[in-house]
C-alpha cells in the first residue's frame, strides 16, 4: 500500500533537495532554556523552543491579518486573546497528532518515521552546504534540531494516521470511495470505469462535500475595503465578470479564477446557499472575499479527480484532528504562565 509523502512543514518542502556532500549528521543539542517545560498536554511536556516557534510564525501571520509591525511598535492589546487561542491551539494540533497515533498502536518513535526523518534531516544539512550553515538556518527559522526533527516526525505521523484511521472506518459516513485505490492511482485512471474513480466522481458533484468557486479577496487593510468590496459585488450582480472587475483593482485585490471548496471550509456553506453563476460576499477578519458559484468544470474535475478525492479526504482528516485538538487543554507551567508572548522575541 503506498503512502504519501504529506510533509506538512514547509521548511522541510523548501529544502528538500539534495546536494551531495560531507558532512556530520548528529543531533544537535538544546540549550537548557530551550528544554524549559512551559506546559503539558495530557502529560506530554511542551518545551519552550516549540512556544517560541509558534509565537514566531504567528506574529507573521498576524502581522500581515490586522497590517501590524511583528517587531513591536504597534498595540497588540486587542488582538491578544486571538493571538494566544492561535498560538496555543497549534500547539494542541501536533499532540493531538501524537496522542491518537499512540491510541492507535504506533507512536513518532516507530522506525520507518525516525528512518525518513533522518534522511530529511541529512538533506537539509546537504542543501545547507556544512553543519555551520545549518545552524545558521535553524536560528534564522527559530529553531532547533530536536524541534524541526520533531516537526517533521509529526507531518509523517499525521500522514500515516490519516490512513490508520481511514482503515478504521473513522471517515465511513464521510468518505465511500476507497482511498487506498486513490492514493495508488495516477491523477487520470488507466481504466476510465474504475469503480473508484466514478465513486469519487459522484461524491465531489454531490454538492454536499465539494463547491467550485471563482473568487476576489479585498484586503482588510485596503482603504475603504468594504465599500470597495461591496462595489465589487454590485458589478458583478450587473453582469460584468470578476476578472474584469479585479483588473481594476489589481494592486490591491487578489483573483482566483478557480478555488477547489470542500465542506470544511468556512466558505462552504455561504456557496452551497447560492445558485450555480450567483455571487456572495464573506466578512473575515483579514478581509472580503466576493465569491461566484461555478459550475463544474468537469474536464478539470476528470482531469484531477483523484487528487481533489484525497484533498477532500485530508481536509476531513483534519477537521477530526482539529476538532478532538479542541477538547484537550494545555496545562502551563510557572514559566509558561509568566511569559507574555507578544514580547517573546
Amino acid at each position: 500500500m503506498k503512502r504519501f509523502i504529506l510533509i506538512i512543514t514547509v521548511l522541510v518542502l523548501a529544502m528538500s533537495s539534495t546536494v551531495s556532500c560531507g558532512g556530520k549528521y548528529e543531533p544537535i543539542d538544546s540549550t537548557e532554556n530551550e528544554l524549559r517545560v512551559v506546559g503539558y498536554v495530557n502529560g506530554y511536556e511542551i518545551y519552550y523552543d516549540e512556544l517560541l516557534f509558534a509565537t514566531f510564525n504567528n506574529k507573521i501571520l498576524f502581522a500581515e491579518k490586522y497590517s501590524l509591525s511583528a517587531n513591536g511598535g504597534d498595540d497588540w492589546t486587542p488582538y491578544l486573546e486571538e493571538f494566544e487561542q492561535s498560538v496555543y491551539d497549534g500547539l494542541k494540533y501536533n499532540y493531538a497528532i501524537q496522542i491518537l497515533l499512540t491510541e492507535s498502536g504506533y507512536s513518532l518513535d516507530n522506525e520507518s518515521i525516525q528512518s525518513a526523518v533522518t534522511e530529511d534531516i541529512r538533506a537539509i544539512i546537504d542543501q545547507c552546504g556544512s553543519r555551520t550553515k545549518y545552524k545558521k538556518y535553524l536560528k534564522d527559522m527559530v529553531l532547533t534540531d530536536r524541534l524541526l526533527r520533531f516537526n517533521i516526525s509529526i507531518a509523517y505521523a499525521s500522514n500515516e494516521l490519516l490512513f490508520l484511521m481511514n482503515d478504521r472506518g473513522a471517515f465511513d459516513d464521510k468518505v465511500d470511495f476507497d482511498i487506498e485505490l486513490l492514493a495508488d492511482a495516477s491523477p487520470l485512471p488507466s481504466n476510465p470505469f474504475h469503480d473508484e474513480f466514478f465513486k469519487a466522481m459522484a461524491k465531489l458533484m454531490s454538492g454536499d462535500v465539494y463547491i467550485q468557486a471563482e473568487s476576489v479577496f479585498v484586503p482588510k487593510d485596503v482603504a475603504n475595503s468594504e465599500n470597495v468590496a461591496k462595489s465589487i459585488l454590485d458589478k458583478a450582480n450587473a453582469g460584468e465578470s470578476l476578472s474584469e472587475i479585479q483588473k481594476k483593482y489589481s494592486d490591491t485585490c487578489q483573483y482566483t479564477a478557480l478555488a477547489d471548496v470542500f465542506e470544511t471550509d468556512i466558505y462552504f456553506e455561504s456557496l452551497k446557499d447560492i445558485s450555480e453563476n450567483s455571487y456572495t460576499m464573506i466578512t473575515a477578519n483579514d478581509g472580503y472575499r466576493i465569491l461566484k458559484r461555478m459550475p463544474y468544470n468537469m474536464n478539470y474535475i476528470q482531469q484531477n479527480c483523484y487528487t481533489i478525492a484525497y484533498a477532500y479526504v485530508e481536509s476531513v482528516f483534519k477537521q477530526s484532528v482539529s476538532n478532538y485538538a479542541s477538547t484537550l487543554t494545555i496545562e502551563l507551567t510557572d514559566f509558561g504562565k509568566s511569559l507574555n508572548l507578544i514580547k517573546i522575541n
